[in-house]
């Protein structure tokens, strides 16, 4: 019903098993299906986002079809710098880490039913957002500016190279350099 309004049209999730094999055979089947398709969103970490991205080069569509990826491993850092990911949205691990520890702590000093005061409906709910950080190409203001206006107050938008600076104020590791560190 969201987009509805622009015109978009949500296709069925396409089920892969987490097989990187059936993960290329169905993004192919997809285009094949979809020759006008505007964008695909890969929902598992690195093991989708690959394979997506291979497609879209040899069916001629990197930069013509939307690529979204969910996570920032390595791989996918690496095809969005290539261009071949448009957006990708990433965990809070910062954020998971810490309240991991701070609620396993809070419930120890402070006893179980302290967690009420920052869980909403627990202890039936035990489920706490972190959050997300949505990442596009870096220097990409543009795209940046068009996904802040979409996002809105649910989740940062950062470009890849204001991510980086992010990551290393926060002293948070990462396993990839922007290509300014090389």
């Amino acid at each position: 019903e969201v987009v509805k309004p622009y015109g978009v049209q949500i296709l069925e999730p396409q089920v892969d098993d987490e097989d990187v094999g059936k993960v290329s055979m169905l993004a192919s089947q997809l285009i094949a299906a979809h020759p006008d398709i505007g964008a695909i969103y890969c929902v598992y970490g690195g093991y989708e986002v690959g394979p997506v991205a291979s497609v879209l080069r040899e069916s001629g569509l990197v930069g013509k079809v939307l690529h979204i990826g969910f996570d920032d491993m390595p791989e996918e850092i690496y095809a969005m710098l290539r261009g071949e990911v448009d957006i990708l949205i990433a965990q809070n691990a910062f954020a998971q880490g810490y309240y991991a520890v701070w609620f396993a702590y809070k419930a120890l000093v402070d006893g179980v039913d302290s967690l009420k005061e920052f869980i909403q409906n627990f202890p039936e709910n035990t489920i706490y957002d972190t959050g997300h950080i949505v990442i596009v190409p870096p220097g990409n203001t543009k795209l940046k500016e068009l996904v802040k206006k979409y996002v809105g107050d649910l989740a940062p938008v950062m470009t890849l190279d204001e991510y980086a600076k992010w990551l290393d104020e926060n002293g948070i590791p990462r396993e990839w350099k922007l290509p300014s560190e090389s």
